[in-house]
């Protein structure tokens, strides 16, 4: 007989949990700086049942007191149900420990040394680092210099007050003479396409110490301006610049754009000038469109459909083109002799059964259509990505379902179980609503027809930062699905607080870690491109280009669900373009929501796959005519599995978010150190903390979006994106 449990037998299971959570609270220290009375006291609590009032010895009653002279302090902290826990803590006098805010970057003249002036004397007196007077810069830095060069220093300061202490900071190495530059190629360019290149080679890397070492540029001198900057292969000493319309160019060294912001005009290089020739109109083209002919008469009849998003190889150069929605494909070509061939192994070339097909530009466009047959059985797949999760906030997911195959579906049913945390709020189709399980019944789908919906959500206020969401759509229909693994997805995101809204995710297809590609066992990669329009006017289009490495197989390509109707088309030298023409994306300000968009895509490395291998790119993201914005780089480590991947979950919160002059830190764990990095990889700030909580100046910096890395003293490293105004 089974067991019946009845809730008035276990009043105790319904017991608040907080009501078994002991108060406790500890009381955090920050020491006065000699005898100025810049100390603080902030009593932590834990446990108990909020509201919390607070009792310090002084009589204070808030949480945290700041001006405090030496001395010790103790809190009686009382919670709601009137149980009391008490605290001390000892504010110490002690002398200056103030840290540099110059990073790692390389300089070619003195560094101009600073560190944040405490507001102590408010520069009333004059300060002197190593017995030298200094200069107060704007913003309240103390600059100083160092003579001779320190790569790593520690100085005694004087306030001027008779307050005394030591200033230590880091400064990359001088460069005292740039290794030549030598042009190694040109590759000529054509009127109608950019695909032109300059290959670089350095005599020898001017930083060698450090891993953000300076850069080659490239400016182009006439016609519209074209503008790249690569960091020197540390291995090759090589640098390729690809992509290039025809015409003049200028190659030189480049520091990069912080350090020649604080170093201006000090840095000498010579420039090399090239030439990229113009081929002029000796540039075609290749053409056509490939589709799904049901009766097999090499025409395409009305109820006959393009295969879509279909990838195909030219050789030689191994270029792929990748049909578009509607099956139809273009490729620029310099003039020659190419065979063009259709890779995807569930067609059967109809019309022309040989392939490769031998093809000739000449100045011209070849055209070529592609019919195809197919035995492919029916096969249904789902696609879903979401957009950022903030607590407080709408968001938004976007679902695909797709007929893959030529094959037509019976009735379908798609179903999407939102993570519980999350409330449903609309939909471009409405479903069926039980609890957070959504169901849509649709139509049959036909070849390779496909149906997106888009919906929104809601992270409710308080909805701790971390929280794992989990949202899975379930495609199904009448008939047999012969490939039953892609009618599931599972979408997992977290809920955050600063972010960066322009980023690129990578998720493989075993999700046993965010870090590692685990060989034999993952086969595929989900790529996932976010954006948001934080400018201050809606953005009438905007544009995604994702240059691909080696290490993925072009051909793999599968494209998935995206945020808004796009186009994409594969370009010379490995590049993926997304086009949002018509997007009208409003801005952050006007319409938060309706600021984001999305793109996602598959594709597959390229085997076999060593381990160590880096599956590394980033995307450019382009708002109308502005200057792209870099994603921060995308990376997975080719591994076997060991068993012990996975998300470092070391607490660590910033505030305030978004920041403009000083950025707090707080953990559980001690902090050891602390680096910023800039989107394109610079290291721009980093700092020694040693405590559970500190701040780092960041006022100096550029608007824009960085990325934190802590070393935790437990050996751990947390990562976090934030955003300065």
């Amino acid at each position: 007989m089974p067991y019946t449990y009845r809730t008035l037998l276990f009043p105790f299971l319904f017991v608040p949990l907080s009501a078994w959570s002991v108060l406790a609270v500890t009381v955090e220290v920050s020491h006065q700086t000699c005898s100025y009375g810049n100390g603080g006291v902030q009593a932590a609590v834990s446990g108990g049942t909020p509201p919390y009032t607070y009792l310090w010895n002084t009589g204070a009653t808030d949480s945290y007191l700041s001006g405090m002279p030496a001395g010790t302090y103790s809190v009686t902290v009382t919670d709601a149900l009137s149980d009391q826990a008490t605290a001390q803590g000892e504010v110490l006098s002690l002398p200056y420990d103030l840290v540099g805010i110059i990073s790692g970057v390389p300089w070619c003249s003195s560094p101009r040394n600073a560190f944040e002036d405490p507001n102590v004397s408010g520069m009333q007196n004059m300060w002197t680092v190593n017995g030298m007077p200094t200069t107060l810069s704007g913003g309240g830095f103390i600059q100083f210099d160092t003579e001779p060069w320190a790569t790593v220093y520690t100085y005694p300061v004087d306030d001027g007050n008779g307050c005394t202490g030591t200033v230590t900071g880091t400064n990359g190495p001088q460069i005292v003479g740039w290794p030549g530059l030598l042009i190694t190629g040109v590759e000529p360019s054509c009127d109608n396409a950019d695909i032109g290149a300059i290959h670089v080679v350095a005599a020898a890397d001017p930083d060698p110490t450090s891993p953000f070492g300076p850069y080659v540029n490239i400016v182009r001198l006439d016609g519209p301006p074209v503008y790249q900057a690569y960091e020197v292969n540390p291995g090759q000493l090589t640098v390729d610049f690809t992509d290039l319309p025809p015409g003049e160019y200028a190659v030189h060294w480049w520091l990069g754009v912080t350090a020649e912001e604080l170093d201006p005009g000090v840095c000498s290089y010579d420039s090399l000038f090239v030439n990229v020739p113009d081929l002029g109109s000796t540039c075609g083209s290749v053409s056509g469109r490939s589709y799904f002919d049901l009766d097999g008469d090499c025409v395409q009849d009305a109820e006959e459909v393009g295969v879509p998003y279909s990838p195909l190889l030219i050789q030689p150069g191994n270029e792929v083109v990748l049909t578009d929605a509607f099956g139809n494909f273009q490729f620029p070509l310099v003039n020659g002799s190419y065979t063009l061939e259709q890779t995807d192994p569930t067609l059967v070339p109809i019309c022309p059964v040989d392939q490769p097909v031998s093809i000739t530009v000449n100045t011209d466009n070849t055209y070529i259509e592609l019919a195809n047959g197919s035995s492919e059985p029916l096969d249904l797949a789902v696609s879903l990505a979401g957009t950022l999760f903030r607590p407080g906030f709408n968001s938004q997911y976007h679902l695909w379902v797709g007929n893959t195959s030529p094959a037509p579906s019976g009735p379908v049913t798609v179903t999407l179980e939102l993570d519980p945390t999350l409330t449903y709020l609309t939909a471009n189709y409405p479903p069926a609503v039980a609890g957070n399980s959504l169901t849509w019944n649709l139509p049959a789908l036909s070849s390779f027809q496909s149906v997106s919906i888009h919906l929104s959500v809601n992270v409710p206020v308080g909805t701790p930062l971390g929280t794992a969401l989990s949202t899975t759509a379930l495609v199904t229909n009448t008939l047999t699905d012969a490939v039953p693994a892609n009618d599931s997805y599972t979408d997992v995101d977290e809920v955050v607080g600063s972010y960066d809204p322009n980023d690129k995710r990578a998720l493989t297809s075993s999700r046993a870690s965010d870090e590692h590609y685990i060989i034999n066992e993952d086969e595929h990669i989900d790529y996932t491109i976010r954006f948001q329009n934080t400018g201050t006017f809606l953005a009438e289009f905007v544009v995604i280009t994702d240059t691909i490495p080696e290490e993925l197989d072009m051909l793999s390509f599968e494209q998935g669900v995206a945020s808004h109707p796009f186009t994409v088309s594969f370009k010379p030298g490995r590049v993926i373009e997304w086009r949002f023409d018509g997007i009208m994306l409003p801005d952050s300000t006007s319409d938060e929501p309706g600021s984001h968009g999305l793109v996602k895509f598959r594709m597959k490395p390229v085997l076999p796959l060593l381990p160590g291998t880096l599956l590394e790119n980033i995307a450019n993201i382009y708002f109308d005519f502005n200057p792209p914005v870099i994603t921060e780089p995308s990376v997975l480590v080719a591994e076997f599995s060991t068993g012990v991947f996975g998300t470092n979950n070391a607490a660590l919160e910033l505030s305030p978010v978004p920041v403009s002059d000083r950025l707090n830190l707080t953990a559980t764990t001690e902090i050891r150190s602390v680096r910023i990095i800039a989107t394109d990889g610079r290291e721009v700030r980093q700092r020694s903390i040693q405590a559970t909580s500190g701040a780092i100046d960041v006022s100096m910096l550029r608007a824009g979006a960085y990325l934190i890395t802590a070393t935790m003293s437990n050996g751990s490293t947390v990562r976090k994106r934030f955003i300065k105004q």
